[in-house]
């Protein structure tokens, strides 16, 4: 099964855009049995002004989930980006528009068919093992009131009763399949309109943290969570993570 997913974000830089010079896309994933989540990171340059030579980078982290069903078999999941493009919607506002695809396979009817036969096992031994008072009593009793009930062996009734829940696993399945022609996706989570915004900081000769720490108006412990600082050279990159608002 596949199915192929939309999904659009706004970009506020904080800043004005002039020109956007590149950008790309990657993502990270992760899978677990209730969903499929991530986020999409995007990064690149922009010009704030139109002669400007300069170049800032950008990079931005946009959260995604996707719920998913408990018929398919998790080690299958396929993720695929199937369309990236964006647009400059005013000087500080770019709307990201991505297509990507979910596909995996379906878990086996012979592995359904498996658990139904499980319970069936531990029916049929819930039965059998089923508590009588006076076992040798009742059996009087049906021989004196009804004989012709004797003529129906334990084994029987068990068949019977294991034929009534196979039968009724069926019409859940099949109810449940009509529900929905894709068994893959139950729906998309409306993924939360946060995100992390990053400034990138070139070092510049004579710079230390502290200054750069101060210019940004950050502090030294949220910087070496996304930066290693045994040693700092000029022309380093820095990245410098600011606050949602």
């Amino acid at each position: 099964m596949k199915s192929i997913i939309p999904y659009t974000k706004t970009i506020s830089f904080g800043s004005k855009i002039a020109e956007i010079t590149s950008m790309s896309l990657e993502y990270e994933l992760e899978k677990s049995q209730e969903d499929v989540h991530g986020n999409f990171i995007i990064s690149g340059e922009y010009r704030s002004h139109e002669v400007s030579v300069n170049r800032e980078p950008f990079l931005h982290k946009l959260p995604f989930s996707i719920e998913i069903t408990d018929k398919i078999d998790l080690d299958s999941i396929r993720f695929e980006i199937t369309d990236f493009s964006y647009d400059v919607v005013n000087d500080e506002t770019v709307e990201i528009d991505i297509e990507f695809s979910i596909e995996a396979d379906e878990i086996k009817e012979e592995v359904i068919e498996e658990l139904i036969e499980e319970k069936t096992e531990v029916e049929e031994e819930r039965n059998l093992f089923t508590k009588v008072e006076d076992p040798i009593s009742n059996v009087m009793d049906l021989v004196e009131t009804k004989p012709e009930t004797i003529l129906e062996t334990p084994e029987e009734s068990i068949l019977e009763e294991r034929d009534e829940i196979v039968e009724e696993q069926e019409e859940n399945r099949n109810e449940n399949m009509k529900e929905s022609e894709e068994t893959i996706i139950n729906h998309i989570n409306p993924a939360d309109d946060s995100y992390a915004t990053y400034h990138i900081h070139i070092v510049k000769e004579g710079e230390s943290i502290e200054t750069i720490c101060t210019m940004y108006q950050s502090n030294l412990n949220l910087l070496t969570d996304y930066n290693d600082f045994n040693e700092l050279n000029t022309g380093d990159k820095i990245i410098i993570p600011k606050e949602d608002e």
